[in-house]
């Protein structure tokens, strides 16, 4: 979802905020998140392309989440709008050895994009709505190591669909990928406030929300437990799993 607010869509002059969502609350939570799944060369001879699997617990749902994408930025994420990020480390509420993967937006470039077609484009306020899900991999997994450098090799990898389900990994569809060139590894105790990835760490609360925003999207969502950090004229709400 994609929406521009203003006072007459065919005058771009006038927006003042742009609500950008790559993860739909209602899609993502009849989909499921719940699973990673990373794709490598085991032996490290480039002959896989990297990817990174979102597994969902409803296969379909998930297939039809990653359709949209591809309608909106097609096969190649050539602007990198899409924002995926992991981050390494505990979290306050799991001291347990793990990492997040966060889906979330590149607003920034999405600006850039419209620009070139409509230079006056500048809204005053961006809003995005994030999704995150928690991973506790067996002790000693190379799994994710493995996948950066894949990445640091190709220098480009792919996201797609996969289905899973109890833990276990039962499909994929790698013909609905989405290739990209960004991706943003860090470690927990490096974020700092104002950062996306910051809303991991954030409060499940919106105390620290001084924007009228936040309630639109409550409204719109339902009230559900949320991570939200903000920015200067910027508002972040990362939802879990």
């Amino acid at each position: 979802m994609h929406v521009l607010s203003s006072a007459g869509m065919n005058e771009p002059k006038e927006i003042k905020a742009l609500l950008q969502i790559f993860t739909d609350p209602v899609e993502w939570d009849k989909a499921k998140w719940s699973g990673t799944v990373f794709l490598f060369d085991p032996d490290g001879a480039k002959k896989q392309i990297p990817g990174l699997g979102i597994g969902f617990a409803d296969f379909e749902a998930g297939k039809q989440i990653f359709e949209g994408w591809i309608k909106r930025v097609g096969h190649v994420d050539e602007f990198e709008e899409i924002r995926v990020s992991i981050i390494e480390g505990q979290l306050p509420d799991d001291k347990r050895d793990g990492y997040t993967v966060m889906i979330s937006s590149n607003p920034d470039h999405t600006i850039r994009r419209e620009q070139q077609t409509h230079p006056e484009f500048q809204p005053e306020t961006v809003m995005l709505v994030s999704r995150m899900h928690r991973m506790n991999p067996a002790p000693g997994s190379q799994n994710l190591e493995r996948f950066k450098k894949a990445v640091a090799d190709f220098g480009f990898y792919r996201l797609f669909p996969a289905h899973v389900a109890n833990h276990q990994i039962h499909d994929q569809d790698l013909s609905l990928y989405v290739e990209k060139r960004e991706i943003h590894f860090t470690q927990a105790e490096n974020l700092r406030s104002g950062e996306p990835e910051y809303a991991v760490l954030a409060k499940q609360t919106k105390d620290d929300l001084q924007m009228d925003e936040f309630d639109e999207i409550m409204e719109k969502y339902g009230n559900r437990p949320l991570r939200s950090t903000v920015m200067p004229q910027r508002f972040t709400t990362a939802l879990p799993g």
